[in-house]
């Protein structure tokens, strides 16, 4: 297959190209520093010790318009000195102090290819002839004193203003003696090209990839410095625009977006993903046999159309990573998938959940959750702890104020088992869809959802839903939950025995109730919350055996005379048999009339 036939978009950007892509793309050549008395120690304010940089005039098969590399205004190398340091430098108990310093360039060294460091920031002394590591730029070291590590810690977010206009440079460093040090670069640069057929914005890029990091460090042992190390790997980079960037629809003159990866020698990556959020929905790009990159170097993908579907969002995989900043920006119905065997982390889960809460959508529109087909982050939907009694859910609401209020459709990840009390209340879904691995609900698990109906996925063995979305057991002999999406009169289901405890609590909807001959057990509370019901209509001559129903959480409208329809002959048995319920408001029974 070819490049094109592997990648799915490529990315394009109209905006001139400074420092930056001189800095990745131009120069593989060696920075040397030279021109420096040895034995000569600073002391800030008093004496310098100064670097002259050169950078090689190398041109590559990356360089762009045979442009030099040249040092900019304010360009500043961090150096860190050992002291002291024994051969094990990872020994908790020792103690490997270091001395660092920050070199700023001369500013009439600008625009050259070489210029004069001196003294900007740091530890009091440096001698002139100690070995050291050296960093470029500055802004990214963390030296320790403490343990002698030097860590280079590198953005996880760029932007893509910054990176087009050269305040993210690709990184280097070295290994030096007697202020004259070698640089190697730290980092490479993927840039994607793509078009479109149809003026879209794009929001934001992530790379993910098998063996992304976003630290290194070295240390010194055994009389040297150790060279550069990966360290802490990460999921993805990601490339944010702080305004929206026009992607092309000319084929031609397609948009750049530039992503630096850091690395610290020859890297393959591995299961390659690039995800494009754009205003409406987002597409993706793969490369799942390795990319070989190279410290120092340019990737240019093939120009590639954009390919996406308008509805739908592609989040970032590895380990669940929700572009949450791209989704607070959607203003239309968005439809939000998981790649097939992802596994989601319920933090970070969470996060799009809250997001949704603050969403301001236009008129009508919705978002769809698809997560059937991932891995769930634990085997429960949390909602109302009994003990303590704590709300700690974040699919649902503890009040009608902080429910889900911008979430239509949620189909539950596979791995869910039970949903707990209270998991999705007080919220505007108008479907839920449950997995094959649901066995377990508890309490009332969508009180207060006025718009919610259930449905269940084929294969599940414990659930079943009708037509009007109710939710039974799977032998539809248990009404387990009605809510109000099922609408303002409901019939249960003939066949049916027991209606389940809570099964209508904070129905806002229903007006009307029948209950069929079959059923012959009522729990307790099975129809309170309920305070539009003002009619109910049994179908059985012999009353089903109904438990009681708190006063505050009474059947229908306190004031409202409500009425009880029953078998003709009926009357003074219901009126016995449900005299709990029948106390608690204004009720007539009264015969059914044919």
């Amino acid at each position: 297959m070819t490049w094109m036939q592997l990648m799915r978009i490529g990315i394009n950007c109209r905006r001139s190209m400074k420092r930056f892509f001189l800095a990745c793309g131009v120069f593989v050549g060696l920075v040397s520093l030279t021109n420096c008395t040895k034995n000569e120690v600073l002391t800030p304010g008093t004496e310098s010790v100064d670097f002259t940089a050169c950078i090689d005039d190398v041109n590559t098969k990356t360089a762009l318009d045979g442009l030099k590399v040249n040092w900019m205004k304010g360009d500043e190398i961090g150096i860190q000195v050992s002291r002291n340091h024994t051969e094990n430098v990872s020994a908790p108990k020792a103690s490997y102090p270091s001395t660092y310093g920050v070199y700023r360039l001369a500013d009439d060294a600008a625009g050259s290819n070489k210029g004069q460091f001196t003294y900007s920031r740091g530890d009091e002394t440096i001698k002139g002839d100690e070995e050291f590591f050296a960093f470029y730029p500055a802004k990214y070291c963390q030296p320790n004193a403490g343990n002698g590590y030097f860590y280079v810690d590198f953005p996880t977010t760029q932007y893509y203003e910054d990176v087009m206009g050269g305040q993210l440079p690709l990184p280097m460093y070295g290994v030096g003696t007697n202020r004259n040090v070698d640089f190697k670069y730290a980092g490479a640069v993927i840039k994607l090209r793509v078009w479109a057929e149809e003026g879209l914005e794009a929001h934001s890029c992530v790379i993910s990839a098998d063996g992304l990091s976003k630290r290194g460090f070295t240390y010194y042992k055994g009389g040297e410095w150790q060279s550069l190390q990966n360290a802490y790997t990460v999921d993805n980079l990601r490339m944010e625009m702080r305004n929206p960037l026009t992607i092309s629809t000319d084929a031609n003159n397609p948009t750049e977006i530039l992503i630096v990866i850091p690395l610290t020698g020859n890297k393959t990556l591995n299961n390659l993903k690039f995800s494009i959020n754009c205003t409406g929905g987002g597409a993706e790009l793969k490369k799942k046999n390795g990319l070989l990159v190279k410290p120092g170097s340019m990737v240019t993908f093939p120009v590639t159309k954009l390919n996406f579907e308008t509805t739908r969002m592609y989040v970032d995989e590895f380990e669940g990573e929700f572009d949450v900043e791209w989704l607070k920006k959607a203003k239309s119905s968005v439809k939000v998938t998981m790649p097939s065997g992802a596994h989601i982390k319920e933090a970070d889960f969470q996060k799009i959940m809250v997001a949704t809460r603050s969403l301001s959508l236009e008129s009508n529109s919705q978002i769809t959750l698809d997560l059937s087909e991932t891995t769930a982050w634990s085997n429960t939907i949390k909602g109302l702890n009994n003990d303590p009694k704590e709300y700690v859910g974040f699919c649902g609401g503890s009040n009608r104020d902080n429910g889900i209020k911008n979430v239509s459709e949620f189909r539950l990840p596979q791995g869910i088992t039970q949903i707990n009390n209270r998991a999705f209340s007080y919220s505007d879904y108008t479907k839920i869809v449950v997995p094959a691995s649901l066995t377990q609900i508890a309490g009332s698990p969508s009180n207060g959802c006025d718009k919610m109906v259930w449905e269940v996925a084929p294969g599940n063995k414990s659930f079943k839903s009708d037509d009007k979305g109710a939710l039974y057991d799977f032998a539809m002999t248990t009404l387990k939950v009605l809510n109000g999406g099922s609408g303002s009169a409901y019939t249960i289901l003939d066949g049916t025995t027991t209606i389940r405890e809570w099964a209508l609590y904070e129905n806002s909807v229903i007006e009307s109730l029948t209950i069929p001959a079959s059923v012959t057990n009522m729990s307790a509370d099975c129809i309170s919350g309920t305070p539009k019901l003002t009619t109910i209509t049994c179908l059985g001559t012999t009353p089903a055996a109904i438990k009681a129903n708190t006063g505050a959480n009474r059947v229908g409208p306190k004031d409202t005379m409500k009425t009880l329809y029953v078998p003709k002959g009926c009357v003074d048995a219901y009126t016995t048999a449900w005299k709990i319920l029948l106390g608690e408001g204004n009720w007539e029974v009264k015969e059914i009339v044919k």
